[in-house]
């Protein structure tokens, strides 16, 4: 290497770290081995930006929900709180699932999240009936009448999102693992707390793009990157 040359790696996004090299070949021998680092520091603003961009680039698992109006809620939350109370589980937000477990980085997550919503029109949900699962997340769950004005409207995501398995609609009401005797039980329960909760109907016109940690069975570390309520 001839004398003072320098070696730049950089250019990382713009924010460049420099390595110098000094060939010292015509100095005395005490420093003809001498090796300069100088390693230029970001800004913290800078630092913060470039970590920003480097988690936009990076791939994560992300889900559409649709959110049930304010009105349903109390309903909803109430025969949650019922079933917790007698089978455990945690605390879950009201949502019905449209879309789950789709890897992408969250530049083009959003994107097509928002071209989804920009076409999709609101639709009516209603409970077509109650159902138990083996999956922890479907433990109890409103199954929601697949209509073709449903479906019509989910299919938009799912050509969007070129997503290949579409979730049946459905709202769960509890997370967990429960024996035969016990899924039958917490059925019963449900129409105890509210009789006419296997008949439940509202208009879905709020959905949010969540970034998933599959770690986290409870949600609640769950990222809401974007809700997105649709016009009239």
């Amino acid at each position: 290497m001839e004398p003072h040359t320098f070696i730049s790696v950089s250019a990382l996004h713009g924010l460049p770290l420099t390595v110098s090299y000094i060939d010292h070949s015509q100095m005395n021998c005490s420093e003809s081995s001498s090796l300069k680092l100088t390693l230029r520091l970001m800004p913290s603003q800078e630092q913060e930006a470039l970590e920003a961009f480097k988690d936009a680039q990076e791939m994560h698992m992300y889900a559409v929900w649709a959110l049930p109006p304010t009105h349903v809620l109390p309903r909803i939350k109430t025969v949650m709180e019922g079933l917790r109370a007698e089978f455990g589980g945690p605390e879950i937000e009201p949502h019905i699932t449209v879309l789950g477990s789709m890897l992408r980085t969250e530049e083009d997550a959003i994107q097509q999240f928002k071209d989804a919503c920009n076409i999709i029109t609101r639709f009516e949900c209603t409970v077509d009936h109650i159902e138990t699962s083996r999956f922890f997340y479907q433990c109890v769950s409103l199954i929601i009448d697949p209509i073709e004005d449903l479906w019509g409207e989910i299919g938009r995501f799912v050509r969007i999102f070129e997503h290949t398995f579409p979730c049946c609609p459905h709202l769960s009401l509890l997370y967990g693992y429960l024996t035969d005797e016990e899924k039958k039980r917490a059925k019963e329960k449900v129409t105890t707390i509210d009789e006419g909760f296997a008949s439940l109907s509202f208009d879905v016109t709020r959905f949010v793009l969540c970034k998933m940690n599959i770690q986290d069975k409870s949600q609640h570390s769950w990222e809401k990157i974007l809700a997105i309520d649709l016009q009239p």
